[in-house]
């Protein structure tokens, strides 16, 4: 495959491992597929999109690639058009994770035989991890990159009891604190500044609208502290 892959599509196929087959739900250019099945990482790609459009241009991607003996493609609103068992992983990133928490719920039936999910939340991050725990998903990996002046959470959980999470880690992730994550200390300053900032000019607006959201800041902004106190302990 001639194209460059960013540094976020590179973290997502690391984080996807080896398996038999994989489904990319959203897949868009099919990038990442190609890549797996280049790599020999999986056998068989299930390429699903809701819409036609990138759809189409995944197909043109994939033979160019000449690999349309490995790799499929399917208009596909999430999950709905997976058959139970017909893969062993799925990747679900480039969206919201409130959508992602839906497609997942809503696909529950589809999930027989799936021991991986590999996913790239944009929004809504502790409501993921929480949500995995509670459906039988423990997460096993995870990454928090800087790709093209964007931060980006990635997550790979495989089936089995969860660990136990303090708010923390829910918030900002266990290995990402764990490690120590350059990237993720990077963040968490700025954030800090930011916050403290944001809380100083609140301070001056006398609304109850002002006051309950320099409240809610206050305790973003504790968990914010708290895990940079983490990562930079000796």
């Amino acid at each position: 495959m001639s194209a460059k892959l960013s540094l976020r599509l590179t973290e997502i196929i690391r984080l996807c491992g080896t398996g038999k087959t994989v489904a990319d739900i959203g897949c868009d250019h099919a990038f990442v597929c190609i890549k797996l099945i280049e790599e020999n990482a999986f056998e068989k790609a299930i390429a699903m999109d809701i819409r036609s459009g990138p759809l189409a241009a995944a197909g043109a991607n994939i033979r160019g690639a000449g690999l349309e003996d490995h790799i499929e493609t399917r208009l596909s609103d999430g999950l709905e058009e997976l058959k139970p068992g017909e893969a062993d992983t799925i990747l679900i990133a480039g969206m919201g994770g409130d959508l992602i928490m839906r497609i997942i719920g809503c696909g529950m039936d589809r999930l027989a035989g799936i021991n991986r999910l590999v996913l790239g939340p944009q929004s809504h991050v502790p409501e993921v991890r929480a949500f995995l725990h509670e459906n039988g998903f423990r997460i096993t990996d995870e990454s928090f990159i800087r790709d093209d002046g964007k931060y980006y959470s990635l997550l790979c959980a495989c089936r089995g009891k969860a660990e136990e999470y303090t708010e923390t880690e829910l918030a900002f992730g266990k290995y990402n604190l764990v490690r120590r994550d350059k990237t993720m200390e990077e963040w968490l300053s700025a954030r800090t500044v930011k916050l403290k900032s944001i809380i100083g000019g609140l301070k001056n607006n006398p609304t109850k609208q002002a006051s309950e959201r320099m409240q809610e800041l206050a305790v973003e902004r504790a968990l914010t502290e708290a895990a940079l106190r983490q990562i930079r302990s000796e």
